[in-house]
């Protein structure tokens, strides 16, 4: 178990990923540049609470901007610091649970066509080793939004919630010209909810893993995530934590009835490959052995949040679905466990440090859609636009300036396929080899003690 908790937070479900990406970051990040003459989202009546009931209130978040362009200095009228310091202290003690789920709604939640494409498109979740420096970067974020206080200044959380506000804006900006969005236009009100959503997934109330959590510390961890979807520009009309467990529960059980298990049914052309990467991350915790697959981690999902199993899931994977229910389950039920997983995956994720990736200066894909949109529809991988793209132009196209000009300082696919740092390595591969030794001391000490009864 502590070995499955390791990898969620080397690499956490941030749930459907927080769409980071540095090689599409403008040179001023750090200054937060909102677009003008998007559409306004009617206010409500002074101390009345607006929000989200279920699904259907929020389809009409997809006509706007995902980004209400609040000013996250000034607090909200409804915040609470002495709530949002008991919503950070959940986190401290069952991050073990929260992480878990995490990492299964990224799995599942990877056939939501809105969130795969943007995916698609910052290229960097489609190998292992990408996604070990993606997902290393999100527990890093996810872990200051959740051990401090977001709409506080001075606190770490502020500022890190504001530098994925930046990156946001960074990928709506660069994605636009280049890819047709799916609705209006890309990462909207809507699409920012039900990302949002998967963050407090451990709340569902068909939930049968079998960890528990009081009422209070469901209202603290939603209340804290009101906060941050705040931050990050959601409005309370579709914020999913606006209104409370009620709320929450229902929204929970509609994305997964009505957006995930019919994505799962009849999954986009990409999902296999995306997920595939991020179970074979996974795998690293086994030392390379398949001890998952992408099938038996969503048969894992769905069992774990009360749907029966898959039946189109091979015997190998039914077995492994099984198996890591029942160890999950017996892994909560034992006195002491969680606050041990808990403990140590906190203080796993403040040791953690991604490799250093040197900066992209360009992108290759926006160039090719400056030059030849058409042409850039059909390369969604950056590499492969900048590669072919000039010796694929149409007949009689005027061949682009960018053309003539070298490739981006550092081919980030190449850098990080030559392999891992070892100290990388070695992260990931301890709690598996601790593990393993463990495993065969016992099983020595068991054989001896055998041989000494029957002697």
């Amino acid at each position: 178990m502590a070995v499955l908790l390791h990898l969620a937070f080397v690499a956490p479900a941030s749930a459907q990923d927080l769409f980071l990406d540095r090689a599409i970051l403008p040179a001023d990040a750090a200054d937060l540049q909102r677009r003008v003459g998007r559409p306004s989202i009617s206010s409500a009546v002074a101390n009345e609470t607006v929000g989200p009931t279920c699904l259907a209130d929020m389809i009409p978040g997809q006509q706007f901007h995902g980004d209400t362009g609040v000013d996250p200095t000034v607090p909200a009228e409804w915040y609470d610091a002495a709530k949002v310091a008991r919503g950070y202290e959940v986190f401290n003690t069952r991050s073990g649970p929260i992480g878990l789920s995490w990492m299964l709604s990224l799995v599942v939640g990877l056939c939501y066509d809105n969130f795969l494409e943007v995916l698609i498109f910052t290229n960097t979740s489609n190998t292992v080793a990408k996604d070990i420096v993606r997902y290393g970067d999100t527990a890093l974020y996810l872990t200051k939004w959740c051990t401090g206080d977001p709409m506080n200044q001075s606190s770490p959380a502020y500022q890190s919630v504001q530098d994925v506000r930046t990156y946001h804006d960074a990928v709506r900006t660069r994605i636009t010209p280049v890819l047709p969005p799916i609705e209006k236009e890309w990462m909207t009100q809507y699409d920012m909810g039900i990302v949002q959503t998967a963050f407090m997934s451990m709340f569902a109330p068909t939930q049968t893993f079998g960890f528990t959590f009081t009422d209070e510390e469901q209202d603290d961890f939603m209340y804290l995530w009101r906060v941050i979807g705040r931050q990050l520009g959601i409005d309370d009309h579709f914020n999913v934590a606006t209104l409370g467990q009620t709320a929450v529960h229902t929204i929970i059980d509609d994305v997964f009835s009505q957006i995930i298990l019919p994505g799962l049914a009849n999954p986009p052309a990409a999902y296999n490959e995306m997920a595939g990467a991020f179970v074979g991350m996974m795998n690293l915790a086994c030392l390379g052995t398949p001890c998952f697959t992408v099938p038996s981690v969503v048969g894992i999902a769905i069992v774990g949040y009360g749907q029966p199993m898959p039946s189109t899931l091979s015997y190998l994977d039914k077995k492994r679905v099984n198996f890591f229910i029942t160890l999950i389950r017996a892994a909560f039920k034992v006195p002491m466990v969680e606050p041990l997983i808990s403990s140590f995956v906190t203080s796993l994720i403040s040791s953690v440090e991604p490799p250093a990736l040197p900066e992209i200066t360009g992108n290759p894909l926006l160039h090719a859609a400056s030059a030849c949109p058409s042409l850039a529809r059909k390369m969604p991988d950056l590499l492969t636009a900048h590669r072919q793209a000039c010796t694929e132009l149409p007949a009689g196209h005027a061949e682009p300036e960018w053309c003539r000009t070298s490739s981006p300082q550092a081919d980030l696919e190449a850098h990080l396929e030559r392999g891992l740092p070892v100290g990388t390595k070695l992260l990931l591969m301890a709690p598996a080899a601790t593990a393993l030794t463990m495993i065969t001391a016992a099983t020595a000490v068991l054989a001896f003690g055998a041989r000494s009864l029957f002697a």
